[in-house]
């Protein structure tokens, strides 16, 4: 009797530490759920557990999605960089403060005129350190001479261009002589006296051309010194005006005194 007690109590012993099942099935049971996960953990050819295998793909597709993004964001900085740098700048032309050009001109309708020539204007006599910007503001003055008139040509008489080689300030560039037929030296000096330290000191006054670039005082550099890629608006004024004082080492032949300047 008490043989069989403590068989019993092995037995409900054994059960109890197998989960209620007796050790053959325990066993079977555990080897069942060894090939369950062997079968998770090989899908797709990986040994890896279903959470880590569902982690993994999604942060490739994170990956994807960011590079597609990434790609996206290059191409349209790239397409707006093209567009910003083809819409043109805005040109403006007045005779006396009275507007008579204003148009948008593209670095597009300059090519197709200029064909195989760099310029609207010949380069020939410029120096080597005139600045290499492109296509230009004088080039956009040209073209909507061009534009304006319909013209497919110019002669010295409507637009006459200069090279200063050796600027007292600033780079070497184009200056327009006449622009539509009007002299950008229609004017004289005026002798003002002799300074302290024995210089001859002028001013010049007159009817001339003056360069704005992008709403700014008179521009300091060249026309050829501004290119149209980075320039938003030229405005080209044909006014009455007087230069500042300066002096040089010689008397200007018949120069009349700043007296007899009829606006002084």
């Amino acid at each position: 009797m008490q043989e069989n007690t403590n068989e019993d109590e092995y037995i409900a012993t054994a059960l109890c530490r197998y989960g209620g099942q007796s050790p053959e099935r325990n066993i079977i049971q555990k080897r069942r759920n060894r090939i369950s996960r062997c079968l998770v953990c090989h899908k797709d050819g990986e040994m890896r557990s279903k959470n880590v295998q569902g982690g993994n793909k999604m942060n490739r597709n994170f990956k994807k999605g960011l590079a597609i993004v990434l790609a996206l964001v290059m191409v349209f900085a790239m397409t707006a960089t093209a567009f910003a740098a083809d819409s043109g700048v805005n040109v403006t032309v007045k005779m006396y403060g009275e507007t008579y050009i204003t148009d948008t001109i593209s670095a597009a309708e300059i090519a197709a005129r200029a064909g195989s020539a760099s310029h609207l204007y010949d380069t020939t006599g410029a120096s080597a350190s005139v600045p290499n910007v492109g296509y230009t503001a004088a080039d956009a003055l040209i073209e909507a001479w061009y534009q304006l008139y319909d013209a497919s040509s110019y002669t010295d008489d409507q637009i006459l261009i200069g090279w200063d080689n050796n600027p007292a300030v600033g780079a070497p560039g184009l200056y327009f002589t006449t622009y539509d037929g009007m002299s950008s030296d229609a004017g004289s000096y005026y002798y003002v006296g002799t300074t302290t330290d024995g210089k001859y000191e002028y001013y010049w006054r007159g009817d001339s051309w003056t360069l704005y670039v992008d709403d700014t005082d008179p521009a300091d550099l060249y026309a050829s010194s501004y290119g149209i890629s980075t320039t938003s608006s030229i405005v080209f004024d044909y006014n009455s005006v007087k230069s500042e004082n300066f002096t040089l080492d010689y008397l200007i032949p018949n120069c009349p005194n700043a007296s007899e300047d009829p606006y002084n």
